[in-house]
């Protein structure tokens, strides 16, 4: 890339608007010149795919693989890139290529230039099943600015209130069953707590059933005593970092980027074992010291926005070769069908809501 990391012109490409990957592409489009675009916005990938030559980038990071799929896997849009001295990056946000289809994955990697991973775990999994790739992190981070704006109102706290965030039905149409845990380990945590504190409560918002502004989300976050991160996987989870903003306490599974902001001591503090009996004893140690947790919180929080705010500007003024596979012709497929498809399932919903 050039010298001049911030004249570098890029294309962040995200599913929807206010969604958790639009969320978290924010922070880095905040950096140098750069566009953020979702992708579902638009009808076809040529649509989509004129939209980023038009903005004449120096790099692209797709974070949503349907979209590097729809563009990459067409030759007309394909067409529109190839000539130009860019950079394209796959963010890998999650799991589930590793999870659900691995062969996949790994061919669409061989597409990207570089592949970038929002956490350590994510990292060192791709090092090891794409050795000799060009692989780097680009942490995930919330919107600071709707974090200051919560804080700065001093919501008064529902004194033992455990609160978990997330989609119960996520992944279900890959077989995945409860890969939040909601159901197999949340309940149990809550119920155990609740046996040894009265008023204790849960709350909990499932977006699987409506979705909620990120700033209501935020609200009740501050307004919580504990948060539960019961998933199996996260890429990095983002309530993790909101909470810990806000000085609300986290108890979660070494999932994502746990381990990455709550180190040494204090991973024992907040990282549970993957059981209902060690999760429930660290909430009830965190609600019976909460004032030390909220402080412990806040303050790996801290560390880890100095730690990772800085990623995209390191990342940029690396010299990485060009030498994805997406700017030959071989073996390339095309995912357009699967992109209409798409598109008009998303019409259809719209008309119905109307």
């Amino acid at each position: 890339m050039r010298e001049n990391s911030k004249q570098i012109k890029g294309v962040h490409v995200v599913d929807t608007e206010n969604s958790a990957l639009w969320r978290s592409a924010q922070h880095h489009c905040n950096f140098g010149t750069a566009k953020l675009i979702a992708a579902n916005s638009y009808r076809t990938p040529l649509s989509l795919a004129k939209t980023i030559a038009r903005h004449n980038p120096d790099y692209i990071i797709f974070s949503w693989r349907e979209a590097f799929d729809a563009v990459l896997w067409n030759a007309k849009c394909r067409r529109l890139l190839i000539n130009r001295n860019l950079l394209i990056f796959l963010l890998i946000p999650d799991h589930l290529g590793l999870d659900l289809y691995e062969r996949e994955e790994i061919y669409r990697c061989k597409l990207a230039d570089v592949i970038l991973t929002t956490s350590r775990q994510l990292h060192q999994s791709y090092t090891n099943l794409l050795p000799g790739s060009q692989i780097d992190l680009l942490h995930d981070l919330p919107d600071k600015d709707l974090l200051s704006a919560c804080a700065a109102r001093r919501l008064p706290r529902n004194k033992n209130q455990l609160i978990w965030i997330g989609n119960s039905l996520w992944g279900k149409r890959q077989g995945m069953v409860d890969h939040k845990g909601l159901e197999s380990f949340a309940a149990g945590i809550f119920t155990k707590v609740k046996a040894e504190l009265e008023n204790a409560s849960l709350l909990v918002i499932d977006s699987a059933y409506g979705s909620i502004k990120n700033e209501l989300v935020l609200e009740h976050l501050a307004q919580s005593s504990c948060l539960l991160v019961t998933s199996k996987s996260e890429g990095t989870c983002l309530p993790i970092l909101e909470a810990a903003a806000l000085g609300t306490p986290v108890v979660t599974f070494e999932v994502g980027v746990a381990k990455e902001i709550f180190t040494e001591d204090l991973g024992k503090q907040f990282i549970a074992s993957r059981n209902i009996s060690n999760a429930t004893e660290l909430a009830l140690k965190v609600l019976l010291n909460f004032d030390k947790a909220s402080n412990d919180s806040k303050l790996a929080w801290e560390r880890y926005l100095e730690y990772a705010s800085g990623d995209l500007q390191r990342v940029l003024s690396k010299d990485f070769s060009y030498s994805g596979l997406w700017r030959t012709s071989k073996g390339l497929r095309t995912s357009r069908l699967k992109w209409y498809l798409r598109w008009l399932k998303r019409a259809i919903l719209k008309l119905r809501k109307e």
